[in-house]
């Protein structure tokens, strides 16, 4: 199988491709829109890769598009390890207090 190469003889990855000005790596979001990523050189357009499969595991969506409030906030407190027990409480009953009902189902990309 013959690999796709850049003019300098590196192997370009799937979706990647060079470009007069640098190189750009595409995909299609969870709205089925095609996106692109672009950079000066493969080394730094890979480290944005990187960062984007990151996002993508970690169920962050790149529009914002549908995701409440709540769902952020529920992500990002099951990623909280090592708080003690008082502390866990009081970042629960802060929430649940001042933001959960008042605007926890306002989407993400319509807060300011």
């Amino acid at each position: 199988m013959k690999r796709r190469k850049n003019s300098k003889g590196l192997v370009l990855r799937n979706r990647e491709s060079e470009r007069k000005n640098g190189y750009q790596y595409r995909w299609i979001d969870d709205q089925g829109k095609r996106k692109y990523l672009y950079a000066k050189t493969l080394q730094e357009l890979r480290l944005k890769e990187e960062q984007l499969q990151k996002k993508m595991l970690m169920g962050i969506r790149s529009s914002g598009r549908g995701v409440k409030l709540n769902q952020v906030y529920n992500s990002w407190f099951s990623t909280k390890i090592g708080l003690r027990p008082t502390s866990k409480d009081c970042y629960i009953g802060l929430y649940n207090t001042h933001i959960r009902n008042y605007m926890g189902e306002w989407e993400i990309s319509k807060i300011k």
